[in-house]
């Protein structure tokens, strides 16, 4: 029996995953059959072998900075869910492997520039990106302040929080993201203008120390 019959999709116990996540973490090397499971497996496969990858992610990043290609494959995937998985992935690598991820910079971009169903998702990781490195927020922050010029009034909170990771505890950052907020703020309904208020508040209490 191999590695990969005993996902939960496989096996229809929900502890599968979980007791695979702790494999991995034991035996880093399982990883690798992991993300050949995220690339080939079943539909379902895939979908628990990015969860798998994203909880070892989120508890030890630094054993993901092999699979960068693995995650940017499944962003690529027909299911919009495992799609999703691969970009909450990449925000993860980000920690271990930021410049493999910055050399996709323009891809995620553009992805983020067409306004489909993942253009927030890989607007996260160039903001995830631009937030762990200030030389490359200097070089990113702007391509992600003018995705918000296409970004309709109703949807503007929502982006404001998926950017903002990018400018937390740079005050420059912040004032640059304000800047480009400010002629938005008059046509907002007043609700909308309060939970604006309260992100930018909080991303400047990311500066004070």
């Amino acid at each position: 029996m191999g590695i990969l019959d005993e996902l939960t999709s496989v096996t229809g116990d929900k502890n599968s995953n979980k007791d695979m996540v702790k494999q991995c973490l034991l035996t880093p090397p399982l990883l690798h059959s992991i993300a050949e499971g995220l690339r080939t497996g079943s539909p379902k496969a895939k979908v628990d072998c990015a969860e798998i990858l994203i909880e070892i992610g989120r508890r030890r990043p630094e054993l993901l900075g092999d699979f960068v290609a693995d995650f940017l494959d499944a962003t690529r995937s027909k299911s919009a869910r495992v799609a999703k998985l691969g970009y909450v992935g990449l925000s993860l690598v980000v920690a271990a492997n930021p410049a493999e991820i910055y050399a996709e910079r323009e891809h995620l971009l553009q992805v983020a520039r067409e306004a489909g169903p993942l253009a927030q998702s890989a607007a996260s990781v160039v903001a995830t990106l631009s937030g762990n490195n200030p030389n490359y927020r200097g070089k990113l922050l702007g391509g992600l302040v003018r995705l918000l010029a296409g970004v309709s009034d109703a949807d503007l909170v929502k982006w404001v929080k998926v950017i903002g990771p990018a400018v937390e505890g740079s005050t420059d950052g912040i004032k640059r993201l304000t800047l480009a907020l400010d002629p938005r703020r008059a046509a907002l309904p007043d609700a909308e203008q309060t939970k604006l208020d309260k992100l930018v508040a909080k991303l400047e209490r990311t500066t004070r120390k």
